[in-house]
């Protein structure tokens, strides 16, 4: 509770932002598969994966490693 009040979001909200932009910085700057990628930071689904970063983001990881 202290950490929200004190950054206005949660521990884990930090923590998931924290590896979407750890997927991100992977994407854009590595060839390690989107799969891989998605495991090595946290998520168990590809799928869960890919909606988060498409929500947070406004693109799919595809189209993030094209640009």
């Amino acid at each position: 509770m202290i950490f929200k009040s004190v950054f206005g979001f949660s521990m884990l909200q930090y923590h998931k932002e924290k590896n979407i932009l750890l997927a991100l910085q992977l994407i854009q700057n590595s060839n390690v598969q989107i799969k891989n990628i998605a495991t090595l930071t946290g998520y168990t689904s590809s799928s869960k994966f890919t909606a988060s970063f498409k929500k947070r983001f406004g693109v799919l990881p595809t189209e993030a490693r094209d640009q």
